[in-house]
């Protein structure tokens, strides 16, 4: 039996309730980082909510006020934005290289959780 996933998109300006989904704000991600990160989040076990955010909204507000709940920042390195200092910046001479790689290492620590 297939399970189906209950990660979300949630787009500026909504808000959502803080759920038990592993909360994400995905800053300045390229159209194709959000397809990659979509096809994964349809078979992921794990369940996501990402906020997705352009830095040329300028709404600084907005941004803090979803941050009071999210699990992490990833910031696409050609991104303007500057958050808190604990954040992850990615790109392709970073460590972290794309952001689906950081959805795979949280998917992956649930599921060595569950074994």
């Amino acid at each position: 039996m297939e399970t189906m996933t209950n990660s979300r998109f949630i787009t500026y300006p909504s808000t959502i309730e803080k759920s038990q989904n592993h909360t994400v704000i995905l800053i300045d991600a390229t159209v194709d980082d959000i397809e990659v990160i979509g096809l994964f989040l349809k078979t992921s076990k794990k369940n996501f909510d990402v906020y997705l955010y352009r830095g040329d909204l300028h709404d600084l507000e907005w941004l803090n006020e979803i941050g009071r709940s999210a699990d992490e920042y990833l910031i696409n390195d050609t991104s303007q934005v500057k958050i808190a200092p604990d954040s992850l910046r990615y790109g392709p001479d970073l460590e972290l290289t794309n952001p689906l790689n950081y959805f795979q290492k949280i998917e992956q620590q649930t599921l060595d959780l569950i074994k």
